[in-house]
């Protein structure tokens, strides 16, 4: 895009011209979001960088100043929201690496092969419980659904859905037997 055309273009933008804005996401939406792709792997991720990205252009749109190409100002948003996700994710895996620590106390060997063994121990258990019972509790435990959603998306009570959980729950807890003997004690 020529320079002029750029410059009309911002223009029309911070005085709230929506036909502009929406030519501006039209012609750059799609390679700034393959580019979050390739760097996060994430397509939903790059997806939300691209939502923040041209909300926050709109929102302060008065106060829009391009001194280098339109692109180049583009793609460096897009740079800075995607360090800003990849620090978020950093920060939050410390915190969750943190927070396993405490409640399973430290990585040491004996530690991680309990962990290892909890895990293929639930995942067996799991794979064992009948379809609906384990559909339901997959939807649960590992979605973090309510019960009211689950209900809904399987078209059954939420009854139904409290029922098959406290069987999953109950065959999982006679499965385990040994392993929760040995788990330590969470204050």
């Amino acid at each position: 895009m020529p320079a002029n055309d750029e410059y009309t273009l911002i223009s029309l933008i911070r005085e709230g011209n929506e036909a502009a804005f929406a030519k501006m996401y039209h012609q750059f939406a799609g390679e700034l979001l393959d580019y979050a792709v390739k760097v996060l792997k994430d397509e939903a991720a790059a997806e939300d960088i691209l939502q923040e990205l041209f909300a926050n252009i709109w929102k302060s749109r008065e106060r829009l100043q391009v001194h280098t190409s339109l692109r180049a100002y583009l793609y460096a948003a897009n740079k800075y929201l995607i360090l800003k996700t990849i620090r978020d994710r950093q920060k939050e895996e410390q915190l969750f690496s943190r927070l396993e620590e405490r409640i399973w106390g430290p990585a040491d060997p004996e530690n991680l092969l309990y962990r290892k063994e909890l895990k293929e121990r639930i995942a067996l258990l799991t794979a064992d419980l009948p379809g609906k019972c384990r559909e339901i509790y997959l939807l649960s435990r590992e979605q973090f659904l309510p019960n009211k959603v689950i209900a809904a998306q399987l078209n059954i009570s939420e009854k139904t859905v409290e029922n098959q959980l406290t069987i999953a729950l109950r065959k999982l807890r006679a499965g385990m037997g040994y392993l929760l003997a040995a788990l330590p004690p969470i204050l």
